[in-house]
C-alpha cells in the first residue's frame, strides 16, 4: 500500500440543529483520508477531536458523549446550549485536519398543551382556535438575569 503525506480533508459537522429542549442532539464529524489513495481511504480510520467555543471537551464535560473513536458528540439540549460553536478536527495518526467550521444549535422550546413549538429566546404570536373562536396570543419569553 502506498503511503502520502497528506493531513485528513477539513471536516463538516452534520446533525439535527433545530432540537426541542430535553432531546438528545448528535453532532456528526466526518473527513477522509489524503495519506492513501482513494481507493484505499475508505480504509483509514481516523479519529476525532471536538471543541465547544474553540475549547477541546473530550475530558472535561460529563454531560457529552462520545462514539468509538470520538466520530459522534451527543448531549441533551438545555436552552443554555444556544450560543456554544461546536467544531471538530479530524487525526490519521500524527496528521492533523484544519478545524471544521463552527455550528450552533438552535434550542427549540414546546408548548405542551398546544404541541408547537417556538425558539426558547425570542417571543412568539400564535392563534389558536377555542370552541370555535380565534384567539390571537403573544408567548413572552423570560430572559435569565
Amino acid at each position: 500500500m502506498f503511503s502520502f503525506e497528506g493531513n485528513p480533508s477539513t471536516p463538516y459537522i452534520f446533525g439535527t440543529l433545530n432540537i426541542t429542549v430535553g432531546n438528545i442532539c448528535k453532532l456528526t464529524c466526518l473527513s477522509t483520508s489524503t495519506s492513501a489513495p482513494d481507493y484505499y481511504a475508505k480504509l483509514v480510520k481516523l479519529s476525532y477531536k471536538w471543541f465547544v467555543n474553540g475549547t477541546y471537551v473530550q475530558n472535561s464535560y460529563t454531560d457529552m458523549r462520545f462514539s468509538e473513536r470520538d466520530k459522534d458528540m451527543s448531549f441533551t439540549v438545555t436552552k443554555n446550549h444556544r450560543y456554544n460553536q461546536y467544531s471538530c478536527e479530524a487525526r490519521d495518526k500524527n496528521l492533523v485536519s484544519k478545524r471544521s467550521d463552527p455550528v450552533q444549535i438552535n434550542p427549540l422550546c414546546k408548548i405542551w398543551s398546544l404541541n408547537r413549538y417556538f425558539d426558547c429566546f425570542q417571543n412568539c404570536s400564535l392563534t389558536m382556535k377555542i370552541n370555535s373562536m380565534y384567539i390571537d396570543c403573544t408567548i413572552s419569553v423570560l430572559k435569565p438575569a
